[in-house]
């Protein structure tokens, strides 16, 4: 998945503290993904983005380092992940470049499919994450893109 993402804000405080960026989920933790801005301390500090992937018994998260993005300003936000195997990581992309990530939930059991469920961008489907903020030219790919391939997505979009 790949967004143009201007946040105002991690979140609305009248809502939830996981203001979604991209959500097909379908709010359990065994099936499909999601990928949110995090403003609490229960995100490590607060001011992350989080990638979350459902497994058949403990759902893998991983989050980045502290104000990956900047308020008020365009970042280009990409992730790619092979979710075929629990020992796999997902890659996290700012303007561009690879960022570090920390697994703060080993996943373990099988991949929950996501066939059936919504993609909702900048929400869940409860509505009740919502961003704040733009997004803007939201990409979905069937296959893991290459380094210079997200670095092309940026480098266009600028």
């Amino acid at each position: 998945v790949s967004a143009w993402i201007n946040p105002a804000s991690y979140g609305l405080a009248s809502e939830s503290w996981m203001v979604r960026i991209a959500d097909k989920s379908n709010g359990s933790a065994t099936a499909g993904w999601n990928i949110w801005l995090c403003s609490v301390s229960m995100c490590g500090g607060g001011n992350q983005i989080w990638i979350r992937q459902g497994f058949s018994t403990t759902p893998g998260g991983w989050n980045s380092g502290a104000n990956p993005v900047t308020l008020g300003a365009w970042t280009h936000v990409a992730m790619t992940y092979d979710s075929s195997s629990t020992t796999n990581d997902p890659i996290l992309y700012i303007n561009g470049a690879a960022v570090s990530l920390t697994e703060n939930s080993a996943p373990v059991g099988t991949p929950g499919s996501d066939a059936t469920i919504n993609f909702t961008i900048g929400n869940q489907t409860s509505t009740a994450a919502t961003f704040d903020g733009k997004i803007d030219d939201v990409r979905v790919y069937n296959r893991i893109l290459t380094p210079s391939e997200i670095t092309n997505l940026y480098n266009f979009g600028r």
